[in-house]
């Protein structure tokens, strides 16, 4: 118990550097976009392509619910929170990592003097498996990459299956993992024409002058496809699907000006799609929506 304690404090401590040394997204349609693109993220428009079917879903199922309340696990720096305040929700938004949760914060408090938000937030700065919620509290619980850094998940699927209320709905995006396969066509692609050798060595070098980018998260990847598992023994799973085979490493780095390279990621997130819809390759992400069975209402 000790040792887990101490691994926890490392973790909240390693994203709290992390808030410190990185720029930090708590809005998802405030990009800067003057940043070298490096990730995802760097570009909103290769950012929509690549992921947002996943987030308009989670929007869209939230929206069912009007006025409904949500609890975002593993929230961050909370745009996924924020998106779902302006749908309206009640969100409440849960990270352990104390910074990254004062961001959240002072951008919302911000954000409010410009913008009117239907909903509301309540961040809680502190390990999903201390928080206490009441049974049959939220309608929606959603998971966006946060889910592989916490141990024992079958407890925290327990946990959401108590606080999601009769017919509540799970939806999980999450890192499962790179086969090495899937690494190997990526690098193959990294040496074809179509790919800017400038933009990988800024990435590399931005690695390597960055700390807290040359370390694993201690809890990094600790667990994987057995959250599948762990979801389908309390809840009712509808969707579950591995997506993001190779473009989440290479959409960044596609060649070309703004125009033609937002063409070349869409192509190539539809042969993404088709290669792990074939199942030719495992996706390095997972797709879930499920929903509390009748059994536990």
């Amino acid at each position: 118990m000790r040792n887990h304690r101490q691994k926890t404090e490392a973790e909240a401590e390693y994203w709290n550097k992390k808030a410190d040394n990185e720029y930090c997204v708590p809005d998802i349609r405030n990009l800067d976009t003057n940043k070298d693109i490096l990730y995802i993220w760097d570009d909103p428009v290769i950012e929509d392509i690549v992921r947002g079917e996943f987030r308009r879903f989670i929007i869209n199922k939230a929206l069912e619910k009007k006025g409904g309340d949500v609890l975002e696990i593993g929230c961050g720096t909370g745009w996924l929170s924020l998106e779902l305040a302006r749908a309206g929700m009640h969100v409440k938004g849960v990270d352990l990592s104390e910074k990254r949760i004062a961001i959240a914060q002072r951008y919302l408090e911000q954000l409010k003097k410009k913008e009117n938000i239907k909903g509301d937030i309540d961040y809680i700065a502190c390990p999903i498996q201390e928080v206490l919620f009441k049974e049959s509290v939220f309608d929606l619980v959603v998971c966006w990459d946060s889910l592989h850094h916490i141990q024992n998940i079958e407890s925290i699927m327990r946990k959401t299956t108590q606080w999601l209320k009769p017919d509540g709905q799970l939806i999980i995006f999450e890192y499962i993992g790179l086969r090495f396969l899937n690494k190997i066509i990526i690098m193959i692609i990294y040496a074809l024409p179509i790919i800017s050798k400038t933009g990988l060595f800024k990435k590399i070098r931005s690695k390597i002058t960055n700390d807290t980018s040359t370390h694993k998260a201690p809890f990094e990847g600790i667990t994987g496809l057995e959250m599948l598992r762990a979801v389908k023994r309390f809840l009712e799973v509808k969707i579950f699907k591995t997506t993001l085979a190779i473009s989440y490493y290479v959409a960044p780095y596609v060649c070309g000006n703004r125009s033609l390279k937002h063409k070349l990621v869409r192509l190539l997130k539809r042969l993404d799609d088709a290669i792990t819809n074939l199942h030719l390759l495992r996706g390095q992400y997972m797709f879930l929506w499920a929903i509390k069975k009748a059994k536990d209402c």
